[in-house]
């Protein structure tokens, strides 16, 4: 099995560093970009299994880059991680299609397991398509 693959979006070095190193430890291939615009380029050259993006960035938030995601890949899981949650900034984004909703701040074992459950989202869809 391949590894899979994960992009982190953040504009604060220390978090994009600290998710970086939990995904590459768990296997995974790992590009990052410090802005929504960089991270959606990522996005579209290596058509990524799992994105993982901050909320609050300027100018191109964590939930248009949601949106840019789904609209390019339906396939694609979103992780939304953010240290100013609201219940409105958290129905948005899962009504947006975003997989989980993280709090900073937060454990490596929280990341892996929101990674876990975007992955098996993405493994069932597959399947289902099989079926």
């Amino acid at each position: 099995m391949s590894a899979s693959t994960v992009l982190i979006i953040d504009d604060d070095p220390l978090m994009r560093e600290f998710v970086e190193e939990a995904m590459r430890r768990r296997g995974c291939v790992v590009d990052s970009a410090a802005a929504g615009r960089e991270g959606l380029d990522l996005f579209v050259e290596k058509n990524h299994e799992v994105v993982i993006s901050d909320l609050k960035m300027t100018p191109m938030d964590g939930l248009a880059v949601l949106r840019e995601v789904r609209r390019q890949n339906n396939d694609a899981q979103v992780i939304i991680m953010t240290g100013y949650a609201t219940v409105e900034t958290a129905v948005e984004a899962l009504k947006n299609g975003a997989a989980d909703y993280l709090l900073k701040p937060f454990t490596p074992d929280a990341i892996n397991v929101a990674v876990d459950r975007a992955l098996e989202r993405t493994r069932l869809g597959r399947e289902n398509v099989y079926l």
